[in-house]
């Protein structure tokens, strides 16, 4: 009785399993390092353990970060752990982000399995935070260069009026 008494309390008192959840992905690829279209050649186990695994690419549509017509992306090697569950042979939109040199994605990133490319390139446009502060900075060291080359011009433009002033009043 007792040992049936010590299982109910613990399983009463354990703690819930630890699933992956994450929010519904965005299509907005502003916030992703890389962006690519590519067909899985191989899934390995990353230095034979279990817990990640290496998804290597051949790049067929770069739309973001990436230069290189073979890439290799990591994620976990379940997807209760957020793996994405990539599948050899397959071509996939992929998005990842860069993290200690590597490239990451999960299931939370919004990779999809693609009969053909999407058309991103509106969004393949769109500045990045970076690119955007850039521009805000680049903006205002316009605005104020202009406003300093109008003062100059202002000021030399005045010049010669005000030695014509002074030269009238010593007549």
């Amino acid at each position: 009785m007792r040992q049936y008494l010590f299982l109910g309390f613990l399983f009463l008192f354990a703690p819930a399993a630890l699933a992956c959840s994450c929010a519904t992905p965005t299509n907005d690829i502003a916030n992703d390092d890389v962006v690519f279209g590519g067909v899985v050649t191989a899934v390995r186990d990353r230095f034979g353990f279990e817990e990640d695994v290496q998804v290597h690419f051949t790049v067929e549509q770069p739309y973001k970060g990436i230069f290189s017509q073979k890439v290799t992306v990591y994620t976990a090697s379940t997807e209760a752990s957020c793996g994405y569950p990539f599948q050899e042979g397959e071509r996939y939109l992929v998005r990842a982000k860069e993290e200690n040199r590597q490239l990451v994605t999960s299931l939370c990133s919004g990779n999809q399995v693609v009969e053909e490319y999407p058309s991103l390139a509106l969004r393949r446009l769109a500045p990045t935070p970076q690119q955007s502060s850039r521009l805000v900075v680049s903006t205002i060291a316009l605005i104020i260069a202009t406003f300093v080359a109008c003062a100059i011009v202002w000021r030399y433009a005045r010049q010669p009026q005000q030695s014509q002033k002074s030269s009238r009043k010593q007549k």
